[in-house]
């Protein structure tokens, strides 16, 4: 015995030598054929797998791509063939038995479209009345309310601006003798009205605007009953406006647009906005 362990168990520095021999005799031959055969089957495979991936994906962006870039040219095809839109600054009345709608005319009465606009931002047609009706003439409105009273208008009266013939639909601006009277009336037309325009005895009058909605109720308005007085002939029961507003760059329906390619004065030069 030796310290209390029997002899053939004793671990001797030759009997380590040896065990460390063997181990590198079968497990490192192990270790190296794993190593270089084992090991790199699985990177080879994840390669491929990558770059089919990649593959796959690059064509799908490919093909996306292309599709969109066809996608583009037919709605770029499509907008060219569409109609040029036309829009308009309108002035809306609102009155209880529906809706009348002025189409501004600014390239023949510029001074004239500012004036109407800007009065009625200001509210001076708050509650103002439909107050002259002419069967197949026209229809009148100014800063007048129901009880009489009659808003002066702020600015200064506007300059004649002659050029648009007074045809039915048209809006001109009602004035004195003076051409250069315009301020705050106007008058839609109910009928064809050439002696509205320019002659011999008159230089005109303004036509600024063009009613684009409303044309029926207008002539209904017209007609109602009335009291005739020097001239004219006054609503008895006049339309009172529920509401007056501009609304800007109003998209003009196909329908209407025609309405809108106004006749012009032969001496005036022709325009028009789109």
């Amino acid at each position: 015995e030796y310290m209390g362990t029997p002899v053939s168990m004793r671990i001797t520095p030759k009997l380590c030598l040896c065990g460390f021999v063997v181990l590198l005799v079968v497990y490192v031959p192990f270790m190296v054929d794993t190593i270089l055969h084992a090991s790199p089957v699985e990177p080879k495979e994840d390669a491929a797998d990558l770059l089919r991936a990649a593959t796959i994906v690059d064509t799908a962006l490919r093909g996306n791509a292309a599709n969109v870039e066809r996608e583009a040219a037919v709605r770029s095809q499509v907008k060219m063939n569409e109609p040029p839109k036309m829009v308009r600054d309108t002035i809306v009345i609102d009155v209880k038995e529906g809706r009348i709608r002025m189409a501004l005319l600014p390239e023949y009465a510029p001074k004239h479209c500012k004036n109407f606009a800007d009065l009625v931002d200001r509210g001076l047609y708050k509650d103002a009345i439909f107050y002259r009706g002419e069967p197949n003439f026209g229809l009148q409105m100014g800063p007048v309310t129901l009880s009489g009273e009659r808003r002066p208008s702020p600015f200064s009266n506007v300059p004649l601006e002659y050029g648009v013939l007074h045809k039915f639909g048209g809006v001109n601006a009602a004035r004195w003798d003076d051409p250069n009277s315009a301020s705050t009336d106007f008058f839609i037309l109910l009928g064809d009205a050439p002696h509205l325009d320019k002659n011999e005895q008159s230089p005109g009058y303004t036509v600024w605007a063009w009613v684009v909605e409303g044309i029926e109720l207008a002539k209904a308005l017209s007609e109602r009953p009335a009291k005739q007085e020097p001239g004219m002939r006054m609503l008895a029961d006049p339309p009172v406006a529920l509401r007056v507003f501009v609304e800007r760059d109003w998209p003009v329906p196909p329908s209407v647009q025609h309405l809108l390619d106004v006749q012009v004065d032969p001496s005036i030069p022709k325009k028009r906005i789109a």
